[in-house]
């Protein structure tokens, strides 16, 4: 009976214990004695199953092993140790077994009389009591492995909450096979941080990957960079216990090595340092990985701290210090460009896009000259839309836009240095195929149809080295948005001071005609030109008075606080290059939210009232002439001036309702336009969150929106009733 006792539980049956069910087609739920075996007590087969089921547990953990060899490329290398872990904490029980089989044959624990000596049940249960807690523990914990085996995140997860128990012998039991995954885990993070590599198994399913990069089109104009785009951090991936923003910290490390790799090396002693100090995390006996987690994380965190220090130190110092490659070049090139810093960079640019709109229309429409009939044919089936439609949608013309626009913004940019040195950073950043060019690509803003171009181009920045490293390609598209607002704005600002001077200014024959340009007829004076020409003056007057102060409020307020703030940290004696980037992106957002670009609808409120000033212009352009200045137009005979005025004053005084024309009725529907558009967009001011008012500076634009107390105390209609 001890022999097969001893059988059973090394996992094998025999003729007095037998698996249960015995049909081999159902699946084995214990070892036990057979039903038919006499000369047992009730209460010895109970002990003596119960022992066998310990056998039967046994059995399961080492099949599953076995289904697992260490060598496998089937499965991934924390399963591989899970069960590499699992064998070991086995073998104690085999060797356990082993020492009660030496004790049986030596007779060691034999009682009883001399002639019949024997060994008690109760002696065989104690010994393998400890087991009777640690393989159960151990099969539930095997069966949800297998069910998350494509998952090593999860076996980590899984392990950590068995890990929290308060029974000693499972706790060192799982926490030795935590340990071995631990060893894993801490050896890819060891990979990536000291050398910037990734696992080279397919499935290895660590946090942190290699994207592929995608196949680029016309509808993905912003390529990702080298930073942000070639390596990704899967949250979804990582251990529930594990920090986030420890994850954060290793996958910038080794971004930092693996990007700059290509480029310079980190010093060979650096690296020795850093594997030094993981190798705390891996090592032992007295390692930290014998530790509790929450002490293995302090110990990690304080070691990830040190290395992501040292890595940022040799940066700033070895990159970003050098003069073609200082971060305040770029800085100051952006503000000039992106935000309008340099005015007139940007008026010179918006002029000279006049002219080649004009261009572009001509180069468009001869291609429409050919006598291929397939060409006349698209020509007739486009000739319902509108040019600057059917050229916005004609990709074929996307690049020509594009280099015209750059090549006028390098023009425009001829002889700009940076007013704080005498370098030609901001030229050589223009002129550089590397540097700033234009997409073309539609749909990026909505501001972009204020400029009335034929195809909606935005400014961009081609990312190279070492600036790839610390921004990404969102932070561009950030800086393009706010191109296209502050461009949109000043184009405005723009047409609306030089409204007037456009009435009196010849206008130029444009190139795509060859035909003179026909006189405008001057047409009657009107009682009414006197009352439109006040309301031209005042509408015009109230229009710039909001464009002028927002204008002024960006750029006095917003840009320059928040920009000399950036500056600031960058010019601290300790350069830390992660306090910039972090400096940057909330200057961003700092931009975004003084913008007034954060809110949806302050946003959509700002576009309809530059669109409604914008269409004021472009009435001014078409029928101003005919309405201002009625004194230039007194140079008729006098007896027919006289006349008229006679005949338009009887008409006044004889009839009781005189109808308002219809250009006069159009002006004073774009006055109440503007008025309810003005004062929702400055409803909506008061409305913003207290973070947004105080990064945005939004309570100094009220105060001066609102200097005379207009929206405060007394309302439109009152006003304009004086």
């Amino acid at each position: 009976m001890l022999h097969e006792l001893l059988f059973v539980l090394s996992g094998y049956t025999g003729d007095v214990f037998v698996r249960v069910p015995s049909d081999p087609s159902l699946p084995s739920k214990t070892f036990a004695i057979d039903k038919d075996f006499p000369l047992l007590h009730p209460t010895e087969r109970e002990a003596l199953n119960r022992l066998a089921h310990l056998g039967w547990m046994y059995h399961q953990l080492t099949t599953f092993i076995e289904d697992h060899p260490p060598h496998s490329s089937r499965y991934n290398v924390y399963m591989l140790a899970y069960c590499s872990g699992l064998a070991t904490v086995l073998d104690d029980y085999q060797q356990l077994l082993a020492d009660i089989e030496t004790r049986l044959i030596t007779k060691q624990d034999h009682t009883g009389p001399p002639d019949k000596p024997a060994v008690s049940l109760a002696l065989l249960t104690s010994m393998l009591g400890r087991w009777e807690l640690i393989l159960p523990t151990l099969l539930r914990l095997t069966e949800k492995v297998k069910q998350q085996r494509d998952c090593q995140e999860h076996i980590l997860d899984v392990l950590m909450d068995q890990v929290r128990t308060g029974i000693p012998e499972v706790y060192d039991a799982t926490m030795f096979l935590l340990q071995q995954l631990h060893h894993i885990f801490f050896r890819q993070i060891t990979a990536w941080v000291v050398y910037g590599q990734l696992p080279s198994q397919s499935d290895h399913r660590f946090f942190i990957i290699q994207q592929v990069p995608p196949d680029l089109d016309h509808e993905q104009p912003m390529q990702q960079t080298s930073w942000d785009g070639k390596y990704k951090l899967l949250e979804d991936r990582l251990p529930r216990y594990f920090p986030a923003d420890l994850a954060d910290s290793i996958f910038y490390i080794g971004k930092v090595v693996a990007t700059t790799s290509k480029k310079t090396e980190l010093p060979a002693s650096m690296k020795n340092d850093h594997v030094r100090q993981l190798a705390a995390m891996i090592h032992t006996p007295q390692s930290a990985s014998t530790l509790p987690w929450e002490q293995q994380r302090l110990q990690l965190e304080k070691i990830i701290r040190s290395i992501r220090q040292s890595v940022t130190n040799w940066l700033s110092s070895h990159v970003f210090q050098q003069k073609q490659y200082q971060l305040q070049s770029y800085f100051v090139s952006f503000r000039n460009l992106f935000l309008l810093g340099d005015a007139d960079l940007a008026v010179s640019w918006l002029d000279g896009l006049a002219h080649t709109e004009a261009d572009l229309h001509a180069s468009y429409t001869s291609s429409f000259s050919s006598d291929d009939p397939n060409i006349k044919k698209r020509s007739r089936n486009q000739a319902t839309s509108s040019p600057r439609d059917s050229l916005a949608f004609n990709q074929t013309f996307w690049p020509q836009a594009a280099r015209e626009w750059a090549n006028l913004l390098a023009k425009a940019a001829a002889g700009i240095k940076d007013t704080n040195s005498d370098d030609t950073h901001l030229d050589s950043l223009l002129l550089s195929g590397d540097g700033y060019t234009f997409d073309m690509t539609p749909g990026f803003s909505p501001f972009l149809d204020l400029l009335h171009t034929s195809v909606p181009g935005h400014l961009v920045y081609n990312l190279t080295w070492p600036m790839d490293l610390f921004l990404s390609s969102g932070d561009i598209r950030q800086y393009s948005y706010l191109w296209t607002f502050l461009i949109a704005l000043k184009k405005v600002q723009q047409a609306l001071a030089h409204a007037f001077a456009d009435q009196d200014r010849p206008r130029l024959r444009s190139p795509v005609s060859s035909k003179p340009s026909t006189p405008v007829s001057v047409a009657d004076p009107s009682p009414f030109d006197g009352q439109a020409e006040r309301l031209i003056w005042r509408l015009r007057y109230w229009m710039l008075f909001w464009i002028d102060t927002l204008w002024s409020h960006i750029q006095g307020d917003v840009v320059a606080g928040h920009y000399d703030t950036l500056l600031q940290t960058c010019q601290e004696s300790t350069f830390d290059f992660d306090n910039i980037r972090q400096a940057h992106t909330n200057y961003l957002l700092q931009l975004t939210q003084g913008c007034l670009l954060s809110s949806a609808d302050a946003s959509t409120a700002l576009l309809e009232l530059l669109k409604t000033c914008v269409s004021f212009q472009q009435w001014l352009q078409t029928h101003g002439k005919q309405h201002l200045h009625p004194q230039k137009r007194k140079k008729r005979s006098h007896s027919s001036t006289n006349q008229t005025e006679a005949s338009h004053m009887f008409q006044a005084l004889t009839s009781q309702y005189v109808a308002l024309p219809p250009w006069l009725d159009h002006l004073q529907e774009m006055e109440a336009s503007f008025i309810a558009q003005s004062r929702q967009l400055f409803d909506l001011l008061l409305q913003q969150p207290q973070y947004i008012k105080n990064s945005g500076y939004l309570d100094r634009l009220l105060m001066r929106l609102d200097y005379n107390k207009w929206y405060s105390e007394t309302s439109y209609t009152n006003k304009l009733s004086i």
